[in-house]
């Protein structure tokens, strides 16, 4: 249970009946001593905290900047969907695919950032496919509970499809959180794997294919432009 202030953690303790001999706040969470031992109750993260994390975790300034504009998606009408059903609870990431600009990073950063805030996962990372050199890709995943794989498409070379199935066999054998974007449609992307990791993949994830639709970085171009 998330408590945002200390009057509130308050009147929960009272409407609950525990007694207590005091509280000690601090940036994550509150100390509860009660004659019976320590209770811990957990803070939502703040705004500034999230985007610290995001940044350093290596998601886009581009996608950042943005983070907080209700855009109206398709992609984030599902991402909130997703958050309200509470899927993430069940173990369950996001596969996003369709063409390119119809708000799939966006959104899907948008996901990990609530998750961030509600105290769900504490070390994502985000990790743009057609960049990053194989050893980079493998020094990021020891330690992290949810991942966005960002712009799997059909263009990959031979090398980067194996180093996507290992690392989405890992994901999957660890129970990350799995998020992913594709420019490609979902026979593409069914295409691009091995059975076995499609397999794994479809398991852990829920899909979605987007049809195409206004640009949304010239929607945003405009928005600054007045037009």
């Amino acid at each position: 249970m998330l408590v945002r202030t200390k009057e509130e953690l308050e009147t929960l303790l009272r409407r609950q009946g525990v007694n207590y001999n005091g509280i000690l706040e601090e940036e994550n969470l509150f100390y509860v001593f009660t004659p019976s031992g320590v209770r811990k109750f957990l803070k939502p993260r703040s705004k500034e905290k999230v985007l610290e994390t995001l940044q350093k975790a290596g998601f886009p300034e581009s996608v950042l900047t943005n983070l907080n504009k209700e855009i109206d998606t398709l992609p984030l009408k599902a991402v909130r969907t997703y958050l309200k059903k509470g899927f993430w609870r069940k173990g369950f990431g996001l596969v996003f695919m369709g063409l390119s600009g119809v708000g799939k990073t966006h959104a899907l950063t948008k996901a990990v950032a609530v998750l961030l805030k509600n105290q769900i996962i504490h070390q994502p990372v985000y990790i743009p496919f057609t960049e990053l050199p194989n050893e980079e890709i493998r020094a990021r995943l020891d330690l992290y509970d949810a991942v966005l794989l960002d712009d799997i498409n059909v263009s990959l070379p031979e090398w980067k499809v194996q180093l996507l199935e290992e690392i989405l066999f890992q994901l999957y054998n660890r129970r990350v959180l799995i998020f992913l974007t594709s420019n490609s449609s979902r026979e593409e992307l069914k295409q691009i794997l091995s059975g076995a990791i499609w397999s794994r993949l479809e398991e852990r994830t829920l899909m979605q294919e987007f049809p195409a639709g206004e640009d949304i970085r010239r929607k945003l171009k405009k928005e600054r432009l007045g037009v």
